[in-house]
């Protein structure tokens, strides 16, 4: 996915102003996730529901990374 909608899913996926707050990360939050989603490549992940699609969910998750390098 582009950094750019990288960045949307980040914010949008680890959204909870109690933590958020209590941390202190409202005001850099959204800086790491574009520096976050510059550096390193961010995939989103859709899968189909039911345990029996585990071993080809994860088998599509080990050549994703194995492309990688």
């Amino acid at each position: 996915m582009s950094p750019r909608d990288a960045v949307i899913e980040l914010v949008r996926f680890t959204f909870t102003p109690h933590v958020v707050e209590a941390l202190g990360w409202q005001p850099r939050r959204l800086a790491f996730f574009a520096d976050l989603a510059a550096r390193v490549p961010i995939r989103r992940l859709i899968y189909p529901s039911g345990l029996h699609h585990l071993p080809r969910v994860s088998e599509a998750i080990l050549q994703d990374v194995a492309s990688l390098t």
